[in-house]
C-alpha cells in the first residue's frame, strides 16, 4: 500500500497543486524534489524562499512553468554471477538525450542493494510526476522501504507514473533464490524489466548457474561471456570492474563522445 501524502509548507502554500507520495516533506527539506522554472532547477523550498509566485495554476497543469527538460540517458550496467554470488557494476555518467553531451556535475547512482536483491536502472533518469525528481532519489527511497521485495519497488514506481507518461523506464534486477541445486542452497537470477504508465513487462530471466548480463550501452562490451563457476567473490568483482574499465577506456580512445564514464559503482550480493 502506498503511503499517504505528507503535508508540508509547500502543500499549504500551494494547495491547488498535486504531489506524489514520495515522502514529500523530506524531499522539500533536502531539495531532492525539483521544478523546472525560468530555465533553472528549483526545489520547492527554494521556490518558497525566493518568493516565486506560481499560485493560480490548475491542478496538474505545469505548462506555464515547466519546460520539458531534455531526458538524460544513463549509460552502462552489468551483472555477473556464479555459485558464490552476484556482482553489479555501473558507470556514473549522465548523458543528455542528444547523445553527445554530458550532464556535468552529476554523479548518478544507478545500482541499489536490498537485503536479497540488487536493482539497477538505465535510460531516462528523471521521473516526471507532479514534481520533477531524480530517479536515483526515488529508487533509493523505495529500496529502503522494500528491502526484501524488489517486485514491490517496481510496482510502486509504476504506480507513481502519470497516466499520460510516454516514457519507458528500464531496470535490471539480480536476486538470490533458495534452491536445492546450488551451493549453500542459493542460486542467483538476473531479470530485465520495462516499466511504462500502463504496464510492467519482463524482458528476460536468466536462471543459468553462471553468466553475465549487461544493459544500456552494451555495444561497448564483448559478446559471449564465459563466467567461471568457481570464481571467488574477489575474482568476480575484479572481472566485472575490468569490463567496465575496458568499456570506458575504449570509448575514450575511439569515440567522438563516450557515453560511459565517471566513477565505477559496485555492489555485491552473497
Amino acid at each position: 500500500m502506498c503511503p499517504k501524502k505528507q503535508s508540508s509548507q509547500w502543500l499549504e502554500k500551494h494547495d491547488n497543486l498535486s504531489y506524489s507520495s514520495f515522502d514529500l516533506e523530506s524531499l522539500r527539506k533536502s531539495g531532492l524534489g525539483h521544478l523546472i522554472y525560468e530555465d533553472k532547477i528549483w526545489s520547492p523550498a527554494l521556490l518558497i524562499e525566493n518568493g516565486k509566485d506560481i499560485v493560480g495554476l490548475k491542478k496538474g497543469d505545469f505548462s506555464p512553468i515547466i519546460k520539458r527538460k531534455k531526458e538524460n540517458d544513463m549509460s552502462l550496467i552489468l551483472m555477473m554471477k556464479n555459485q558464490n554470488g552476484l556482482v553489479a557494476v555501473s558507470d556514473s555518467k549522465s548523458t543528455i538525450s542528444n547523445g553527445m553531451e554530458e550532464e556535468y556535475g552529476r554523479n548518478v547512482q544507478k545500482i541499489f542493494k536490498g537485503n536479497n536483491y540488487i536493482l539497477g536502472t538505465w535510460g531516462v533518469n528523471m521521473l516526471h510526476i507532479d514534481v520533477t525528481v531524480r530517479i536515483e532519489d526515488v529508487l533509493k527511497s523505495l529500496v529502503e522501504r522494500y528491502p526484501d521485495d524488489f517486485g514491490a519497488v517496481l510496482k510502486e514506481f509504476q504506480y507513481h507514473l502519470k497516466r499520460d507518461c510516454e516514457e519507458e523506464y528500464y531496470f535490471i534486477v539480480g536476486f538470490r533464490l533458495n534452491s536445492q541445486y546450488y551451493k549453500d542452497n542459493y542460486s542467483y537470477i538476473i531479470e530485465g524489466y520495462t516499466i511504462t504508465a500502463g504496464d510492467i513487462n519482463m524482458n528476460f530471466s536468466d536462471c543459468s548457474p553462471s553468466g553475465c548480463r549487461a544493459a544500456g550501452a552494451i555495444d561497448m562490451l564483448p559478446r559471449n561471456f564465459s563466467i567461471n563457476m568457481n570464481w571467488t567473490e574477489g575474482e568476480l568483482k575484479k572481472k566485472a570492474e575490468l569490463l567496465m574499465q575496458t568499456a570506458i577506456k575504449l570509448g575514450n580512445e575511439f569515440m567522438p563522445y563516450n557515453p560511459v564514464g565517471g566513477e565505477i559503482q559496485m555492489v555485491y550480493l552473497k
